[in-house]
């Protein structure tokens, strides 16, 4: 890619992204790996972690699934 085609905008928000990881990943290490402390200390839904860090997403986030007709019951 060259330095042209780089957006002072898109490199601002990669290294804003790698810090936020960062940061996510020493929380893990300092709550020894409880989503649910480091939700009260960074005030950030357990959702938002999980997708940051790539993690899959905890029973209770997952989006319910429709029937194959559509909305139940229409």
């Amino acid at each position: 890619m060259a330095l042209s085609e780089v957006s002072l905008e898109s490199a601002e928000k990669k290294a804003a992204d790698k810090v936020e990881v960062t940061i996510l990943q020493e929380a893990l290490k300092q709550f020894n790996g409880n989503v649910k402390e480091i939700v009260k200390c960074l005030n950030m839904p357990a959702g938002a972690i999980h997708m940051k860090l790539n993690y899959p997403p905890p029973v209770e986030y997952e989006q319910p699934r429709l029937d194959p007709q559509g909305a139940r019951g229409l």
